[in-house]
């Protein structure tokens, strides 16, 4: 636990720049920022450990990185005083990103059978984000969402009205009435599965979302039957397009792709090809 903290503590900088508008472009590879501190600490640690210890390390610190990432989700980023939206954009910049972070952990050594249960949390958020809602039919949206919202309690029963809020409200394609209709539709969901459980007197045993509302230092706000009026200025961001590949980023953002040889010798921290750098491990691993 004491060298995924250590690990951790170096990614958090990092991590905080996940959604923000230079990702958003494309313009910030953080991801591979991410695998290739983690890569990197993974290369120095590993012949030190037992494999179930060096496993242990693996677990602890991808369970931070997911936590940390789905609060950053949940986090308003903004640009020039405009929300960045939730579009099309978006959701291909998380699903490519969380591709490299789960590739990143397997080259590492972590059975997929240990690291799926671990990103869950970031499956659900991307299935949320795919689901096809649309004004054109806000009954069949809001019905499309209360579904999802209903098999996901099961799974995650302490996921909060507030989460579906802030990711909905931000959903660039859907208009303030389609949004109050389906947060209404999912208010109905989340009001059943709280009776079920005894008008929220027990305390399931999954805390993951409590978890990430402690690291955001917020409480999930109460939901409020005029959610949506205003979601219409959330929205006021303009269309911007993430940057093509070939067009002004690096043609291949998988960070493990890019990443060259080990040097022979001892290495003092690494600088990436792709403009992405990893912390100097040696002196945060061994001079103490």
């Amino acid at each position: 636990e004491g060298l995924a903290k250590i690990i951790v503590a170096d990614l958090i900088p990092v991590l905080q720049r996940f959604f923000a508008y230079k990702w958003y472009i494309g313009e910030d590879r953080v991801a591979e920022s991410v695998a290739n501190t983690v890569l990197d600490y993974t290369d120095e640690i590993r012949e030190y450990l037992l494999e179930s210890y060096y496993r242990k390390v693996l677990v602890n610190t991808l369970e931070r990185v997911v936590l940390v990432l789905v609060a950053q989700l949940l986090e308003i980023k903004k640009h020039e005083g405009a929300m960045i939206s939730i579009d099309a954009d978006f959701a291909a910049g998380l699903d490519e990103d969380y591709q490299i972070i789960v590739q990143c952990f397997l080259d590492a050594g972590l059975p997929e059978r240990m690291l799926n249960p671990r990103v869950k949390p970031l499956q659900v958020i991307r299935e949320l984000l795919e689901l096809q809602l649309t004004s054109e039919n806000p009954g069949a949206s809001a019905e499309l969402a209360a579904n999802w919202y209903r098999q996901i309690l099961g799974e995650f029963p302490d996921m909060p009205m507030d989460a579906i809020s802030r990711l909905t409200k931000r959903r660039a394609e859907l208009e303030p009435k389609t949004v109050t209709t389906i947060l209404a539709a999912c208010n109905e969901v989340y009001k059943e599965h709280k009776a079920e459980e005894g008008e929220g007197t027990s305390k399931p045993d999954h805390h993951f979302f409590n978890d990430v509302y402690h690291e955001m230092g917020v409480k999930p706000a109460p939901y409020s039957a005029t959610e949506g009026m205003f979601s219409n200025f959330l929205n006021a961001v303009s269309k911007r397009k993430r940057i093509p590949k070939g067009e002004g980023s690096d043609p291949s953002r998988h960070g493990r792709a890019n990443r060259p040889a080990p040097a022979a010798g001892p290495r003092a921290g690494s600088q990436k090809s792709s403009g992405c750098y990893a912390v100097d491990i040696r002196a945060r691993l061994f001079v103490r």
